[in-house]
């Protein structure tokens, strides 16, 4: 996930495992808002906040809890769609996420609003105290070995996204290229778990508040 992006991105799947910050500023919750590309009640009048920036969205105050995810007229409603299963399924599961609470249409944009999270993200807390960077560390690698152990039910399956990433770098890989894809066909053929695989896991990607580290 980018900066701007990081909390509100796409990038989580199922994979069967062996084992964006993007945050619009409305004086209501907003909670009565169509959820499946309704009409949002807020009004391009409303002063709207802009919190955060990213490639594919801008990320503003909605309301006291919620921040609302309005993606940028270019993206193709597929991709969004995509990112809203995504972040609905994780309201299931037992993972540190902010929560899902719908789609919405604003002025012809769509958007997704998410709970807004406040902290600090770990790769800044990093740079801040560098003689901890060993204990953060071992946070991040508790966090993506606590990822890897949560089963992955109702998410899409990333092994075709991961093929592709793949096919892309086969000449740099070399000798890897085809064990690597045959190691793939093996989290496909049904006899694993499907766990949950976060894609663009990372210290930038990590925020650390009060309600601990998402």
């Amino acid at each position: 996930m980018e900066r701007g992006e990081s909390l509100y991105s796409n990038h989580i799947f199922a994979g069967s495992h062996p084992g964006g910050d993007e945050r619009v500023n409305g004086k209501q919750a907003h909670d009565g808002c169509d959820r499946r590309f309704g009409t949002c009640c807020m009004t391009g009048g409303e002063d709207m906040k802009v919190i955060g920036q990213g490639r594919c969205a801008t990320v503003y105050e909605y309301g006291d809890d919620k921040v609302l995810k309005l993606f940028h007229p270019s993206m193709p409603d597929n991709f969004i769609e995509h990112e809203y299963s995504i972040s609905n399924a994780l309201n299931g599961l037992k993972i540190r996420a902010p929560r899902c609470f719908g789609l919405i249409d604003h002025e012809n944009r769509k958007g997704i609003v998410y709970e807004r999270v406040e902290g600090k993200s770990l790769l800044g807390m990093m740079f801040a105290s560098p003689l901890r960077i060993t204990r953060y560390a071992r946070k991040l690698a508790d966090m993506h070995h606590e990822l890897h152990g949560t089963g992955g039910e109702g998410l899409p399956h990333g092994a075709e996204r991961f093929r592709r990433m793949i096919s892309y770098s086969k000449e740099s890989l070399g000798d890897l290229y085809e064990p690597l894809c045959a190691y793939l066909d093996t989290l496909m053929d049904g006899t694993s778990e499907p766990r949950v695989c976060h894609g663009d896991f990372h210290p930038d990607n990590v925020m650390a508040g009060r309600k601990g580290a998402m």
